[in-house]
């Protein structure tokens, strides 16, 4: 529980939600955040207010003197998303210059023209990255763009990390946040940015056209994008609290329909390395 009011206030702030929540709440809470729908009772109104890709707030009004007016469920059902809003502004702003941050500190750490050098310590995304290209083929001269590229997207993969069900619904949040992240890095023309760039949009795409925003499909979704889709799936769940081999297993799992199978051959016949190559170095390790 991250605010409240009232008498209790200072006894359920930074307890957790079921634990600081009325009894008479508990029972319609899963219903709530499952269907992003507004309870109200006689002397309780719970109002689910969607964050971006992840888990959104929960407005909690407890004791009731009476039952709310229809009028009355829908201004307060707009106060706690307004209030959402403002919220959203605030950690985007925060998510823009704490990406940004990352990216150069990493960027200025590494020398573009000895990015492959054996004494290098590379980030696992680049590792990755740099297998597959070999394996799928891609021109030899884009291997190296597309593994800093893949170091990127990696430090970007957690903020288009999505919860289970509604995925259309969570896949278009997750497209919006990444979009405003990236927004500071526009107009970065290199070569490796355009890269970024464009796997941010097609990081929700498919082959079999049915992702988001559903421009790319088949064909239309070059190898090097989906790889760098990949790869942002991969670190996306790791930052969800999955091992690198489980986050590996659950991209597979699901890859049907969402990657060429070329792609999908590649990952399966170097799965060994790829297993190896996902571990951080020590000094990357926390």
């Amino acid at each position: 529980m991250r605010a409240a009011f009232g008498d209790e206030a200072e006894v359920v702030v930074q307890r957790p939600l079921k634990a600081a929540l009325p009894v008479s709440a508990l029972r319609e809470l899963e219903q709530v955040i499952a269907t992003r729908e507004p309870y109200f009772s006689d002397e309780l109104a719970l109002v689910y207010c969607q964050a971006g890709a992840k888990l959104g707030g929960l407005l909690c009004l407890s004791g009731l003197a009476r039952s709310l007016s229809e009028k009355e469920q829908d201004l307060l059902n707009l106060f706690a998303q307004q209030i959402q809003l403002a919220l959203n502004n605030v950690l985007r702003e925060q998510d823009t210059q704490d990406f940004i941050r990352r990216t150069l500190e990493h960027a200025q750490e590494l020398e573009r023209d000895h990015l492959f050098s054996e004494d290098k310590q590379l980030h696992p995304a680049a590792k990755v990255a740099a297998v597959l290209a070999q394996a799928l083929g891609l021109p030899l001269e884009n291997h190296e763009n597309v593994a800093l590229a893949a170091m990127i997207a990696a430090l970007l993969a957690p903020y288009s990390a999505v919860g289970e069900g509604h995925e259309r619904t969570q896949a278009r949040l997750g497209y919006e946040r990444l979009q405003r992240v990236l927004r500071g890095l526009q107009n970065d023309q290199t070569d490796v940015m355009t890269l970024v760039l464009a796997a941010a949009d097609a990081r929700f795409e498919r082959v079999d056209g049915e992702g988001f925003p559903g421009v790319l499909q088949g064909k239309g979704f070059p190898l090097d994008l989906q790889l760098l889709v990949l790869v942002m799936q991969i670190f996306a769940l790791q930052s969800q609290g999955d091992s690198p081999q489980q986050a590996l297993r659950k991209v597979l799992e699901a890859a049907d329909g969402c990657f060429a199978p070329e792609l999908m051959k590649a990952v399966k016949d170097y799965l060994g390395i790829l297993q190896e190559r996902l571990q951080p170095p020590s000094s990357m390790k926390s």
